[in-house]
């Protein structure tokens, strides 16, 4: 089944479908940046994220080495407001709904 059907199919059962497209580092560009540009793939985000995240690289290692979250928290409102913006002008750009899950679980201000 195709992620189109599976979505419809899935939505009536309390699911909520979070995408984030092209990668995870479109999250936390939107830390920074608000964009809805359109990324090929997830080489295009990632590079433009070294210009706020000195050396980023897409790695677990990096990741808990940097402690990103405690790096990216202080900017989690501008966050959530730069991906909202890109659900509303959503063509097949950059899109991120990881702000949803913030919502969800009310913590988008702590």
């Amino acid at each position: 089944m195709q992620y189109a059907q599976l979505k419809k199919a899935h939505q009536s059962h309390n699911l909520i479908f979070i995408e984030n497209n092209p990668c995870i580092e479109l999250w936390f560009l939107l830390h920074f940046v608000q964009t809805t540009r359109k990324f090929v793939d997830f080489t295009q985000p990632t590079k433009s994220l070294n210009t706020y995240i000195a050396d980023y690289e897409k790695s677990r290692k990096f990741l808990e080495s940097r402690q990103i979250y405690s790096l990216l928290k202080p900017c989690q409102i501008v966050a959530c407001q730069n991906a909202a913006s890109t659900d509303v002008v959503h063509n097949n750009g950059a899109r991120s709904q990881v702000y949803k899950v913030l919502q969800f679980l009310n913590i988008t201000n702590q």
